[in-house]
């Protein structure tokens, strides 16, 4: 019904235009009729119609009298929109030559105007006001050039709406795209408004519907190539702004690609920069620099900061270095931690894309363009923590001529002010930021708004002013949550979360965690592509195996020694502990030598993956559901938190803390839907927290199952912790210095002797750590991954070290047999995890059958471990029959290859038959083992030792009337000087 009655006002309205015409004069009806050509008209454009000066006013008055007629305001009038489409019509089918020339002269009228405006401005005046009439006449001229030439004025529309978009004035782009409602465009041309009109969307945060249009212009058949790489650039601003980074690079990309060929520099130039700023805004993504948790006890807490500055102590030198080569790195404390590694590699490729825009905008003479790479590339400077050179930067930039613009002006007093605040300077900060505030409201533009009010909340929380900080926080919080701007949001979070670690438990914190819970949406971002994780695990992981390993290959020695009462000579392993402490020294330096490299040829050299490729995976929550986006920024996963069934946290515990590299959550709901999601994502105990909220908030019971392992505080640890001090006891028997040992049963001192040397109390937690546990769980939820390829490859190796070093790869021989015990139960248990689902209940039985042929492989070299151990603690005992058939069961166990091992066997077992009084045997069982040696390649440590056989023999064949010891002496004494003596 209303429509009707529209219907029925709008042609009552042009009828009675038609019938006034009709009753008017020629010229006057003649210049009603050309009031309908321009959108407007005022009395200069009134006087341009007429073509003359006087008697504007009178036929103005005329006009507004009509009720076709709509006033606008400050002087300007209208006709309604159905008269005026009615005449346009009318000029179009009965005069087009005539129209085309009105079309001409209102664009030249307006351009005049515009250009006596643009003299008289005033440079003090703000931005809005400085080009308020200015734009309105060059709108009204380019709306005329789009009627008289609409590809040509489409070109000017597209060069108009580019500067008023750089300067962020949306209600002036908005005003620019309405000029060309009317023109009549081509199909092309039109897909270019549609274009510039995604634009304005994504400039007013309107991002759906900039993608929407983004995609459909995308899918067009034919598209120019010029404007397909537009569109993929805007698209690639957008998805940038959701957090998608690999398809927004992949878009900057294509685009980059395009414009280079073209050889249209300025659009390649901008692209540099949005790639920076892409890799910049995944840095910003990942929760920034990494901030440890810090213990509230005082001691942890000065513990836990002198580890940090050990592990930024080697980086110092190697950054003043680079720093003096003009490399972009950050000061040494961000670089300590591995978890800020990606992070540099991230922020260093944005440096170095800014530097390729700067260099370009420089090469082209474009100085606004070359402010803006400048503004980047103080940001990373001070990210890198050198506020006070960015703040020199910005102070050269913000004189420069290229600043000239309030709108560039106040987003250089912006970086002025984040510097400021890292200098601690934020009152200074504070009184900078409320005029650029100010100037963001009124241009209406989100980002700047957003930029400021987060600098607010960290300078008013750094002066101490709480509840300002507070209030600052939730109130911009608020604003983000208006506009949708998550990228606003999460680093309004990151300070905040940053905030509330730093002051620890108390009413601040509680406050602050209030705000993070009223927030409803979230998004925690990986540190690491998935893809690297494992790597960093394995390098993590390799690092106590390897010292224990090499301690073991470097700390025992052969030490000859006399045997307390006697003459003889006796070869015994010691454990230097000077050898010991200079090793694990060495070792200290070699692994923070090691850890630089890592971290340098990360940094430097190892390609993270392009983030075309893969970017880090990050989880979104959301009052409703949690949501999880792959390595393409792609939805992968969404979970509703009322379908949750299970919360399973897989915390590996060093103490109290997650160790991120071996942690996990796992989410379970209905119909086997499962979301994994690593500790190493960026404040991953704040999602635990998140987590637990929104479950309750939801109204699910669910809570969290703790199926983790605490490595320390367990029973494995305590196993861990034993298998150490009775290594630690064993050693120091061996080297004699806790003889007490020796009062136990000699049966017992070499079971414990056994067990302490071959590292299973060690080994046995280790395998349950990083095996038994781990595969269990990923058979229980059917998960595949590298790990168990992992586990099965450490197994292996271990194996591989008994087998082909024949079980004396290690001077140990008890560790040889732990290792391949050790390492066949891994490699087991790894085959039995790659297995089919039907083939789990294997498992056990490949259990047995590998520890059962490791068991046969290693029981006669642990047989004669034990009995040696035997034989030493008889003969510490004076039991020298004892010792001696010890020794011999030792020997009748070894394996042939074993010569080292059988010398030792057979000189003991001459020392303990010389101590029995039985010297021809004792002389027989030294000539053995110097026969064994002798098989050796010569050296010195091997010629002394069979010095010491003969020195031995001879004393053997002298007690037995041998009249040949004589010999024995002399060749002993030519081999090694110390055997010169007479006997």
């Amino acid at each position: 019904m209303a429509t009707v009655e529209n219907q029925q006002s709008e042609e009552l309205i042009t009828s009675t235009f038609r019938h006034l015409l009709a009753e008017a004069g020629p010229r006057q009806a003649e210049v009603m009729r050309a009031c309908a050509v321009p959108r407007w008209f005022d009395l200069a454009v009134l006087a341009m119609l007429r073509g003359r000066a006087d008697g504007n006013q009178r036929v103005l008055e005329l006009l507004r009298g009509y009720s076709f007629v709509r006033p606008l305001g400050a002087g300007r009038f209208t006709y309604s929109d159905e008269v005026r489409a009615a005449v346009l019509e009318e000029w179009r089918a009965a005069r087009p030559a005539e129209l085309r020339a009105l079309n001409a002269r209102l664009s030249a009228h307006f351009a005049a105007r515009d250009a006596s405006t643009a003299d008289q401005q005033d440079p003090l005046e703000s931005a809005i006001q400085l080009s308020r009439d200015g734009a309105l006449w060059r709108r009204e001229a380019l709306y005329h050039q789009l009627m008289l030439n609409p590809h040509a004025g489409m070109g000017q529309l597209r060069a108009e709406f580019e500067q008023a978009e750089g300067s962020a004035l949306l209600a002036d782009c908005e005003a620019l795209l309405q000029t060309a409602l009317e023109a009549p465009l081509d199909a092309r041309d039109r897909l270019w408004l549609r274009y510039l009109r995604a634009r304005l969307d994504r400039l007013a945060l309107r991002l759906p519907a900039a993608s929407e249009q983004l995609g459909a212009i995308l899918a067009t058949p034919d598209l120019d190539p010029a404007l397909a790489a537009g569109a993929r650039q805007t698209l690639g601003e957008v998805l940038a702004e959701t957090g998608q980074w690999a398809g927004a690079t992949a878009q900057y990309q294509r685009s980059l690609a395009y414009f280079e060929q073209a050889g249209d520099q300025r659009k390649a130039a901008e692209l540099m920069l949005l790639l920076g700023q892409a890799y910049a805004g995944l840095g910003d993504d990942t929760g920034g620099w990494h901030v440890p948790a810090e213990s509230h006890n005082p001691i942890g807490r000065a513990l836990g900061r002198l580890l940090s500055w050990l592990q930024a102590l080697p980086f110092i030198p190697i950054i003043v270095v680079l720093r003096l080569a003009a490399i972009a790195m950050p000061q040494a404390r961000y670089i300590g931690p591995y978890q800020n590694w990606p992070l540099i590699w991230l922020y260093r490729t944005a440096d170095g894309w800014y530097r390729r825009s700067l260099a370009a905008f420089r090469q082209l003479g474009e100085q606004a363009g070359v402010a803006r790479a400048e503004l980047q590339l103080a940001e990373v400077t001070r990210l890198f923590g050198f506020p006070g050179d960015a703040l020199a930067r910005l102070d050269r930039l913000r004189s420069a001529s290229a600043t000239g613009s309030p709108y560039r002006r106040a987003w250089v007093d912006r970086g002025r002010a984040a510097a400021l605040i890292d200098q601690g300077q934020s009152g200074d900060a504070l009184a900078m930021l409320a005029p650029a505030l100010a100037l963001f409201r009124e241009l209406g533009d989100p980002r700047g708004e957003a930029a400021v009010l987060a600098l607010q909340g960290r300078a008013a929380a750094q002066a101490g002013d709480v509840d300002a900080a507070l209030t600052s926080y939730r109130s911009s919080l608020a604003r983000f949550r208006e506009l949708s701007y998550a990228e606003a949001r999460e680093q309004a979070l990151y300070d905040l979360r940053a905030w509330r670690r730093q002051v620890g438990p108390g009413e601040i914190s509680h406050q602050i965690s209030v705000i993070l819970a009223e927030e409803p949406e979230k998004r925690y971002v990986a540190r690491f592509p998935s893809s690297k994780i494992v790597l960093l695990q394995i390098l993590s992981l390799a690092a106590l195996p390897l010292t224990l390993l090499l301690t073991a290959i470097v700390s025992p020695t052969i030490v000859l020694e006399r045997l307390a009462g006697s003459k003889l000579v006796f070869a015994q392993t010691y454990y230097d502990p000077l050898l010991v402490l200079g090793t694990l020294l060495i070792l200290g330096m070699l692994y923070a030598v090691a850890y630089t490299l890592v971290a340098l040829v990360v940094i430097f050299f190892v390609p993270l993956n392009n983030l075309e490729r893969e970017q880090p995976d990050y989880v979104i929550t959301s009052p409703a559901e949690i949501t999880h986006y792959d390595s393409k920024g792609a939805l992968a996963q969404r979970l509703r938190w009322d379908a949750i069934q299970r919360w399973l946290r897989f915390d590996q515990q060093l103490w109290r803390r997650p160790l991120p590299l071996f942690s996990g959550t796992l989410l379970e709901a209905a119909g086997e839907h499962r979301l994994w999601i690593e500790a190493i994502t960026g404040w991953y105990t704040n999602l635990q927290e998140d987590i637990g909220q929104r479950l309750s908030a939801s109204g699910n019971r669910t809570i969290s199952e703790p199926r983790g392992l605490r490595i320390l505080r367990s029973a494995s640890g305590g196993l861990l912790v034993t298998g150490v001090a009775l290594l630690l006891l064993f050693i120091w028997g061996q080297n004699n210095w806790v003889e007490w040992l020796y009062l136990l049963p000699p049966s017992i001192y070499a079971a414990l002797a056994v067990l302490a040397f071959s590292g299973a109390l060690i080994l046995i937690p280790i395998a349950y750590w990083v095996a038994n546990r781990p595969l269990a769980w990923l058979r229980e939820f059917q998960v595949r991954g590298r790990w168990p390829l992992v586990v099965g490859t450490v197994g292996l190796a271990a194996v591989l070290l008994f087998v082909v070093g024949g079980g004396e790869a290690l001077p140990v021989p008890a560790l040889n047999v732990g290792l391949l015990l050790w390492g066949a139960y891994l490699l087991a248990e790894a085959l039995a995890t790659l297995l089919p689902l039907r083939f789990y209940a294997a498992r056990l039985p490949l259990i047995v059958t590998a520890l059962l042929i490791a068991g046969a492989l290693a029981v006669p070299q642990t047989t004669a471990v034990y009995y040696k151990q035997l034989g030493r603690a008889y003969l510490y005992d004076q039991n020298y029959l004892a010792a001696a058939q010890a020794y011999a069961q030792s020997l009748a166990s070894l394996p042939a290859s074993q010569t080292r091992a059988a010398a030792d066997s057979w000189n003991n077992l001459g020392i303990s038959l010389y101590q029995a009084r039985r010297y021809t045997d004792a002389a027989k069982a030294y000539d053995q083992a110097r026969e064994l040696l002798r098989q050796e390649p010569a050296d010195i440590t091997r010629n002394r030792y069979i010095a010491a056989l003969l020195f031995n023999r001879s004393q053997a064949s002298r007690q037995a009337g041998d009249s040949g010891w004589t010999n024995d002496l002399q060749g002993a004494c030519k081999l090694s000087f110390e055997f010169c003596q007479s006997p």
